[in-house]
């Protein structure tokens, strides 16, 4: 059956305002901080038309791009830089992207945005104030940059009047529509209309229609500019999840008192804010919040609407859940981010009934909201065409001039893509793993409750070199003589990484061994997810290497009853570069399994069953009665065999851990480099 029958109701068209799309599926707003800085503004750069275009190419309905600052006090927030779209130059800019994108049939929308509060005041080369109905603190990532200013009369004006400019240079730059964004804590219209940041008691303040007044402004004033021909819309927090804050009932009249004014041509419903660990998270959720953990918030204001479409998004990561949606009339069109970025051809593959070919969104959080709230360009850590679709996007990988004979030696994720696309050339590929099973470490990671999703990216992997006929063979270890007797044309090396038994001192800048480590209750996270050891009641894990799987064996752990402590040099068990959005509801839930962290600890030495740390008091702890101290400081690559083939074979390449122990995005990525190099 073809996709189109399968899921009639997404692909299905749907009228909004005076424009039909042609299917029910869209990419939502979401800021990539692709962007070119002139003198003291910023506009979308080439990267950014061609992202947006390959999902057109890719077959989605509608695209509604990242915020468009509508002010100089909106020029930032959350972690990244805003497009500066109250000025006139970044008209030829938008054009270009409106141009790339409807060449596919496909639809395309700007957000607009004043960040108010939640604005740095100083991420823009001219420091600016902050502004905010009320003068309070603020509850966004910049609360402690002082206290913003609460705006007065003039300051409302110009925020209108900046709004108007805006959306009109949205449509000289031939979009098609425009949404106001009005959630998340971080824009002034929701401070206006939120009872937790509005203190007013003007005109602007106090009573709901009092606080909606900012916003029904806001859309007369576009709705003139633009005119009637021109899509306009709203992005609106069903819920903001927080004691004081606007509750879904408010929000469902606030929408109905919206659709009254006849100014809008759809309602866009999302949750949650930067105010609580449970708000947050709904703003781009983590791998532990269910698939679609929002639609009852779009579901709930659908139903007090006499016409208004309404969109939902929120972790909708698969066809069938999108289909059900609609079907069910929960709501009109379905928002998928984050699986866009992972797969533009989302929407291709599942009208043509290819679903078994989607890379999945695995809620990692690391190449998307983890790179932007670092200021840096997002990606995916297992596509690597995501913000580089002019170099790896569709259509990009040519047919090798010729036809070789290619080793891969080793299954793991780097293996697996330079296996892929190798494959994809028109190479001959047989890819060695020693081991039962491919999927390397993430295979291994996998096995842990909090990171189970994470295995779709080898299960998709896997997949795909079956279905290019790549020769697996398992549990065969490749040595110098196997590979002069197979007498290749290309060596792929990656044999990935083994534990480290050392501890690396900060301090020191340097591995120093720890007494007493080779003991028999010592053992490596690698033997605990492989069950290759037996895990005692009272656990000890010495956390070097503050990964993600590290915690999410101390959860599984945890969850079979066992004692467990982390013990990390860090001031948090919880690297930086995975402290996005959802680092502090995991901190929560390590709390609440009951796990006891210990930070800037280091271990002195392992007596037997009693491990001697000195604590951050510089005074020395003994843990005693430990049944199980697991070690995981680090790795070495598993280089053995590079080093015996160089200068042997015609063509030898060395990627992923094998080259240095890194994340999985570094492995993908250079298998994807050598598959296109061979």
């Amino acid at each position: 059956m073809s996709g189109s029958a399968k899921y009639q109701h997404l692909f299905s068209p749907l009228k909004i305002g005076p424009i039909w799309v042609r299917n029910r599926i869209f990419l939502p707003p979401h800021a990539n901080n692709f962007y070119d800085h002139v003198e003291d503004y910023r506009i979308p750069d080439e990267r950014f038309a061609h992202y947006m275009a390959e999902r057109a190419k890719g077959g989605v309905g509608l695209i509604i791009i990242s915020p468009l600052a509508v002010h100089l006090t909106s020029s930032d927030g959350g972690g990244g830089f805003f497009l500066h779209a109250y000025r006139k130059e970044i008209i030829p800019r938008l054009k270009m992207i409106a141009d790339m994108v409807h060449q596919y049939d496909t639809k395309i929308f700007a957000q607009l945005l004043h960040s108010a509060s939640t604005s740095s005041g100083c991420l823009h080369d001219d420091f600016h104030e902050r502004w905010s109905p009320s003068a309070i603190p603020g509850l966004g990532p910049y609360a402690y940059h002082g206290m913003p200013k609460e705006m007065e009369i003039e300051d409302i004006k110009e925020t209108i009047s900046s709004f108007r400019q805006t959306a009109i240079n949205a449509r000289e730059g031939g979009f098609d529509g425009v949404e106001l964004h009005i959630t998340h804590g971080e824009d002034v219209l929701e401070e206006f209309l939120s009872p937790l940041t509005n203190k007013r008691t003007d005109q602007y303040g106090g009573s709901l229609e009092n606080r909606m007044r900012l916003m029904v402004e806001v859309l007369s004033e576009v709705r003139t500019a633009v005119g009637k021909d021109f899509v306009i819309g709203v992005r609106i927090g069903g819920d903001e999840f927080v004691p004081g804050g606007l509750t879904h009932e408010d929000i469902k009249e606030v929408c109905s008192r919206l659709e009254g004014t006849g100014k809008i041509d759809y309602i866009s419903v999302t949750g949650g804010g930067t105010w609580t660990v449970e708000s947050s998270t709904c703003i781009v959720a983590p791998a532990f919040v269910p698939a679609g953990f929002m639609v009852p918030l779009a579901a709930g204001i659908k139903g007090v609407l006499e016409n208004t479409p309404v969109f939902c998004a929120g972790r909708i990561n698969d066809p069938g859940l999108a289909e059900r949606i609609l079907a069910e009339g929960q709501a009109d069109m379905v928002g998928i981010a984050r699986g866009l970025i992972a797969d533009p051809e989302f929407v291709n593959k599942t009208r043509e009934g290819r679903e078994d070919e989607i890379r999945p969104c695995v809620a990692c959080m690391q190449g998307c909201i983890g790179r932007y709230v670092l200021g840096l360009p997002i990606t995916c850590v297992h596509n690597p065409a995501a913000g580089r679709e002019k170099r790896f996007g569709l259509g990009t990988l040519k047919p090798a001039e010729r036809r070789k004979k290619v080793m891969v030696i080793g299954g793991g994720p780097a293996g697996l893509k330079a296996a892929e696309i190798a494959a994809r050339r028109g190479h001959d590929v047989v890819l060695y793993e020693k081991e039962k099973e491919l999927g390397g470490q993430v295979r291994l990671a996998s096995k842990t409750a909090l990171w189970n999703e994470f295995g779709n990216i080898t299960e998709h992997l896997i997949s795909q070199v079956k279905k290019l006929a790549v020769r697996v063979r398992l549990e065969e270890e490749v040595n110098t003589d196997i590979v002069k007797a197979e007498n290749p044309d290309a060596v792929v090396v990656a044999t990935g990484c083994q534990p480290i038994y050392t501890q690396y001192v900060r301090r020191t800048f340097s591995q120093e061994p720890v007494p007493g480590v080779n003991e028999n209750s010592v053992v490596s996270v690698w033997d605990v997810l492989q069950d290759k050891v037996r895990v005692g009641q009272k656990v000890l894990i010495v956390d070097g290497e503050r990964h993600y799987r590290v915690l999410a064996t101390a959860d599984m752990l945890a969850g079979r009853g066992k004692d467990v402590e982390v013990i990390t040099e860090a001031r948090s068990p919880i690297s930086e570069r995975l402290h996005t959005l959802d680092g502090a509801m995991l901190n929560r839930k390590l709390r609440e399994a009951g796990i006891k962290i210990s930070t800037r600890t280091l271990v002195r030495e392992v007596l037997g069953r009693t491990v001697v740390a000195i604590g951050p008091d510089g005074k020395e702890r003994r843990i005693e009665n430990v049944d199980t101290i697991i070690w995981a400081t680090g790795a070495r690559p598993k280089d053995e065999l590079y080093f015996a083939l160089k200068g042997k074979v015609k063509e030898l390449f060395r990627i992923g851990d094998c080259l240095a122990p890194r994340f999985v995005e570094w492995a993908i990525m250079e298998g994807e480099k050598v598959g296109r190099q061979l």
